[in-house]
């Protein structure tokens, strides 16, 4: 399988349609129009530009009027407790003035509209990211799960439910860790039929709708006790109790912990160090290709290696598998960008990563056994192997955007997801 690279991660191995200039500006305008579409409407973008679908009225006047002071009002809160927890790292690092960092926290949010975080996420402190500041996707995951809702929406959950993942994948062969253990409402639902015994090895649980790391948790064991990161310690029982308790928030997975291979434990704190592969299928199924892909490495004390839990993010050359320099939206050591990983002090930029025409061409092969269209598969090189640990549908256009900075927009994704939405619309 030939891979050339276009525009950084992205790949010339797509229909030539979607790369015909015309196509692609006309692809381009509708991604746009449909991002911008749903960015919040100040009272007078809905009245005085008839932006509104809605009759107008006095009352719903006021009462966007009214929304629109809180808003702002919020908004200014916000920027100003962003800017006192870290104004001062950017200012030290950045040499960026506070006056500075306030004024585009506010465009940001009250102009562009974005979450006061993409400040930090996409480094907007910096002048050559924040020349993108309006350009940027934000939140443009809507656009993956309407794709999937338009063509295969029976898929949606068995990618988004983590047993059900857990299972498709056991039946078509493909190696993911082992769920040893579900439980909703405090109650166990599997295994059915007999009482689960904790094994007396490494675990990891997480939540079994879950995203973005949220409550995950690995538990080293340690004859006789499960320790976590913050160094607490359970018995066999008090780890169940605590399992059992917060099922009944949330459900929850129970599976084996994997380890990343030698080659590959440099880039990690001790948790599970994964790939990002995004892979999308032509329309006609014939072909899948991967779009871009990411290693996320944790840091700090985590347990897990998400852009959101402060995890750092590393952009893989889909061609050579040579890393980019890796960034990070909660600062480390003062920190958002490094060359070298800042625990283990493992050279990140320029590393060409072991066994990535292994990692990529298994993703690909994965995806053979999924009808979705679009795909953010995590992968892993662990002591056992390549592993797949999850898929995800809504996988994110801010895990390009962040470590490349550059606008998502950019790239092909536009006119390939034209050429896919259009179909399968038109097939519905």
């Amino acid at each position: 399988m030939a891979f050339s690279v276009l525009q950084g991660a992205f790949i010339t191995y797509i229909p030539h349609v979607w790369l015909m200039e015309n196509s692609r500006q006309l692809a381009l305008k509708k991604w746009v129009e449909q991002l911008n579409d749903r960015r919040r409407k100040y009272f007078f973008e809905k009245y005085l530009f008839k932006k509104s679908r809605e009759p107008f009225s006095l009352n719903s006047f006021w009462n966007s009027f009214k929304n629109d002071v809180l808003f702002i009002s919020r908004q200014i809160y916000i920027a100003a407790k962003q800017l006192k927890a870290f104004g001062p790292h950017i200012q030290k690092e950045y040499g960026v003035p506070f006056y500075v960092q306030f004024y585009r926290l506010l465009y940001l949010t009250l102009v562009v509209k974005s979450n006061a975080e993409q400040f930090r996420k996409r480094l907007l402190f910096k002048n050559s990211s924040w020349y993108y500041v309006k350009q940027y996707d934000y939140g443009q995951t809507h656009t993956q799960i309407q794709l999937a809702r338009n063509s295969f929406p029976d898929e949606i959950a068995i990618i988004e439910d983590k047993f059900r993942f857990y299972k498709h994948c056991k039946n078509n062969e493909i190696k993911t860790p082992e769920v040893l253990a579900v439980f909703s409402n405090g109650k166990q639902i599997y295994p059915e039929n007999r009482p689960f015994v904790l094994p007396s090895e490494d675990l990891f649980i997480k939540e079994r709708m879950g995203g973005k790391g949220n409550h995950a948790k690995k538990f080293s064991y340690s004859q006789p006790f499960y320790g976590s990161a913050n160094q607490e310690k359970y018995t066999k029982q008090e780890l169940l109790k605590f399992v059992i308790d917060e099922s009944q928030r949330y459900d929850l997975i129970v599976q084996r912990s994997l380890v990343n291979h030698d080659q590959q434990k440099p880039f990690t704190n001790g948790a599970l160090s994964t790939c990002r592969i995004v892979t999308v299928k032509k329309p006609d199924q014939s072909d899948i290709f991967p779009l871009f892909t990411v290693l996320r490495m944790p840091c700090g004390s985590k347990d897990v290696d998400n852009y959101a839990q402060g995890g750092l993010l590393s952009t893989i050359n889909i061609e050579t598998g040579m890393l980019g320099r890796a960034v990070t939206y909660l600062p480390y050591k003062g920190r958002f960008e490094f060359d070298e990983h800042p625990v283990t002090h493992q050279k990140i930029s320029g590393f060409r990563l072991p066994l990535w025409r292994e990692m990529l061409e298994f993703a690909i092969e994965s995806h053979k056994q999924f009808r979705s269209l679009a795909v953010g598969w995590d992968v892993c090189y662990s002591e056992k192997g390549i592993y797949l640990i999850e898929g995800n549908l809504r996988w994110g256009s801010s895990l390009y955007e962040c470590p490349e900075q550059k606008p998502f927009r950019e790239t092909c994704y536009p006119a390939v997801y034209d050429a896919l939405i259009s179909k399968y619309s038109n097939d519905e």
